[in-house]
C-alpha cells in the first residue's frame, strides 16, 4: 500500500470514529421558526465562558437538528430567549427534546449584566429508560436540593443528622453503574458537607481531591473544587510555611517558586491539581487587591508555557483574555455595529485615532445631559485625530437618529442591536460609561472620566505626553 493510501485510510478511520461519537439533538417547536439557536458547554471552570458546540437556524416549520462530536459525557445547554435549557449528553446518543414556547428577553433584561435566564432540564421524548443519566440526575437533584434547603434554613447540621442524609443518598443512588453519575453523586455529597460545615476545608481538600483524578467534564466536581479552593492563596499565606507567597507573587513574580511553595501542601503534590489551584486563584485574586496584577499575569504566562496539560493551556488562555479585556495597555473587545444609516462600522476602522467610547441610552437624562459636552469636545478636537463613538443601547435604534444627524463628522452613533453581548464584554452596569482608546488600538483609560468630570484634562495630558498636542 502506498504512503498516500495509508494516510487516506487513517483519515477515513479517524473521521468514521468521530462520526460514531456524534451527539444528535433534534425537535420541533413552531415558535422558534427562523431563529438561530446554539448548543454550548462551559469552556473552562473559572470564567463563565461558553464553548459553542453547534449552531442551527430553525426552519420555517420549527424543526431543528444539532450534530456535534463529544468525547466524554458532559453538561450541554442552550440559551433560548428568556430560558436556559440543559441536559447531560453522552457520546453516540440522540436526544429528541421538547422546547417551551419562545419567550424573548425584555429590553431591561437585555441590558442587565446580572440577568440570569430561567433554567430547566429539557424533556427528552425518546428517553424510555427509567435509569437513564438525565432521569437519574433530575431525581437526585430534586432530593439533594430538598436537603440543601433544610441546611440553609437551619444552619449547621448535626453530624449524626448529616450521616443519615449521606447514607440515604448513597443507598438510593450508590449502586448505579453510570460512572459520570456516580462521580456526580459523590461530589454533590461533598458540597453538602461543605455547606453544612461538617468538616474543615482542609479535610475536604484531602478527602475529595488528594490523589483523585481531575474530572474536567463533571460540573459537580468543578463546583466543589471552586468552593474548596476559594481564596486558597490568601489562607495559605496566613500560615507560617505559606507567608512567602506574597513576595513570590508580588515581588519575584515567579511561577517556579510558587509551584515549589505549594508542594509543601501534601494535598497538592499532584502537578495537575496544583496547576488547577493556581489557575483558579489567579483568576479570582485578579479582582481582589491582595496580590500584584502584574505578578499574577507573569505567573499565568509562565504556567501557560510550562504546563504539559492541554486543558490547562486552554483555561489559562481563557483567563488571560478575560482579565486583560478591559485593562489599560490591552486591546478592548472588538465590535462591528450599525450606524443610523445602516452602515456597518468596526472599531478597527479607527486604528491610528484616539477614540472616546461611551455607552448611552437616549432615554437616560444623565446621558442626554452630557451630549452637549460631547458635541463641544468633538468640535474642539476635530483636527486632532480624535473621534467619539457613542453606542446606543435603546431597544429601538431610531432613538439615536435625531442626535446622530446633528453630530459632527468625528462623532459616531452606533446601535448595539446586532451584537448585544457587547454590554457584558464592556462591563456596562450603568449609563453613561466611558473608555479612552489610543491610536495603537489599546485602552488608555478604563474606565475614563465623563466630559462633566473634566475628562478633557486627562485627554490633554495624554496627548501632550505622546507628542500629539
Amino acid at each position: 500500500m502506498t504512503k498516500k493510501a495509508i494516510v487516506l485510510l487513517l483519515w477515513i478511520t479517524c473521521h468514521l470514529q468521530l462520526i460514531g461519537r456524534d451527539v444528535i439533538i433534534e425537535g420541533k417547536q413552531a415558535s422558534y421558526s427562523g431563529k438561530v439557536i446554539e448548543f454550548t458547554t462551559f469552556f473552562d471552570p473559572f470564567t463563565g465562558k461558553d464553548s459553542i458546540l453547534s449552531k442551527y437556524k430553525v426552519d420555517s416549520s420549527g424543526y431543528f437538528k444539532f450534530v456535534f462530536p463529544l468525547e466524554k459525557t458532559q453538561l450541554v445547554y442552550s440559551r433560548i430567549g428568556a430560558y436556559k435549557g440543559y441536559l447531560h449528553a453522552e457520546p453516540q446518543s440522540k436526544y429528541i427534546i421538547t422546547l417551551p414556547e419562545w419567550k424573548d428577553l425584555t429590553p431591561a433584561e437585555k441590558l442587565n449584566p446580572f440577568f440570569e435566564p430561567f433554567e430547566f432540564q429539557f424533556i427528552i421524548e425518546n428517553d424510555t429508560l427509567s435509569n437513564s443519566l438525565n432521569k437519574l440526575i433530575l431525581k437526585f437533584d430534586t432530593i439533594f436540593f430538598s436537603y440543601l434547603k433544610k441546611i440553609v434554613q437551619s444552619g449547621k447540621m448535626k453530624k449524626d443528622s448529616f450521616e443519615v442524609v449521606r447514607n440515604s443518598l448513597l443507598n438510593l443512588f450508590g449502586s448505579e453503574q453510570n460512572v459520570f453519575f456516580r462521580d456526580y453523586v459523590i461530589y454533590k455529597i461533598g458540597l453538602l458537607e461543605l455547606i453544612s460545615m461538617q468538616y474543615r476545608v482542609k479535610y475536604l481538600s484531602k478527602q475529595y481531591f488528594e490523589g483523585k483524578p481531575i474530572l474536567y467534564n463533571n460540573e459537580a466536581y468543578l463546583d466543589l473544587f471552586n468552593r474548596v479552593y476559594d481564596k486558597y492563596f490568601f489562607y495559605f499565606g496566613q500560615t507560617s510555611k505559606g507567608k512567602s507567597i506574597y513576595s513570590i507573587i508580588n515581588d519575584r513574580k515567579s511561577f517556579v517558586q510558587l509551584d515549589s511553595l505549594l508542594q509543601t501542601d501534601q494535598v497538592l503534590l499532584n502537578t495537575d491539581l496544583r496547576e488547577m489551584v493556581i489557575l483558579k486563584n489567579i483568576h479570582d485574586e485578579f479582582y481582589a487587591s491582595r496580590f500584584s496584577r502584574s505578578g499574577l499575569l507573569n505567573i499565568l504566562d509562565s504556567l501557560t508555557n510550562k504546563t504539559n496539560n492541554p486543558y490547562h493551556k486552554r483555561f489559562a488562555a481563557s483567563i488571560r483574555e478575560k482579565i486583560t479585556r478591559l485593562m489599560p495597555g490591552y486591546e478592548p473587545p472588538s465590535f462591528s455595529l450599525y450606524d443610523f444609516k445602516g452602515k456597518l462600522i468596526n472599531l478597527s476602522d479607527f486604528k491610528g485615532k484616539y477614540v472616546y467610547l461611551n455607552f448611552c441610552s437616549c432615554n437616560s437624562y444623565a446621558c442626554l445631559k452630557e451630549f452637549d459636552l460631547l458635541r463641544n469636545l468633538s468640535v474642539k478636537y476635530s483636527n486632532k485625530n480624535f473621534f467619539i463613538i457613542t453606542i446606543v443601547t435603546d431597544d429601538d435604534s431610531n432613538t439615536m437618529k435625531p442626535y446622530a444627524e446633528k453630530a459632527g463628522m468625528n462623532w459616531i452613533f452606533l446601535h448595539y442591536g446586532n451584537q448585544p453581548d457587547i454590554i457584558k464584554k464592556y462591563d456596562v452596569r450603568g449609563f453613561p460609561l466611558y473608555y479612552l482608546i489610543g491610536p495603537d488600538g489599546k485602552l488608555l483609560l478604563s474606565p475614563a472620566k465623563s466630559p462633566g468630570e473634566y475628562f478633557e484634562l486627562d485627554l490633554f495630558r495624554i496627548m501632550r505626553s505622546r507628542g500629539d498636542m
